[in-house]
């Protein structure tokens, strides 16, 4: 039972990984392909979707893992890191 547990644990921690990872990334091209996408409001809506699916990243990862602060900080990031440029 415990290996269930396990494996059900693990299979949700992927899939909401790989949803963090590429949500995102399909929002962030559709803001910077839009065609007032040097406006001022699309530049922060721009931000807050970083800001928002960084914090989300960061919170899945400390709450499934058994990482330490400074290992879910460099996680995040290079998280952000690895973010396309949308602008």
């Amino acid at each position: 039972m415990a290996k269930f547990v396990y494996l059900v644990r693990s299979f949700v921690l992927t899939i909401t990984i790989l949803a963090l990872l590429i949500v995102p990334v399909y929002w962030l091209y559709k803001l910077s392909s839009r065609d007032d996408a040097g406006s001022e409001k699309v530049f922060s809506l721009i931000l807050s979707v970083m800001i928002l699916f960084t914090f989300a990243f960061s919170v899945v990862l400390s709450t499934f893992t058994r990482a330490k602060r400074h290992e879910v900080l460099a996680a995040a990031a290079a998280w952000v890191i690895m973010r396309p440029n949308p602008i």
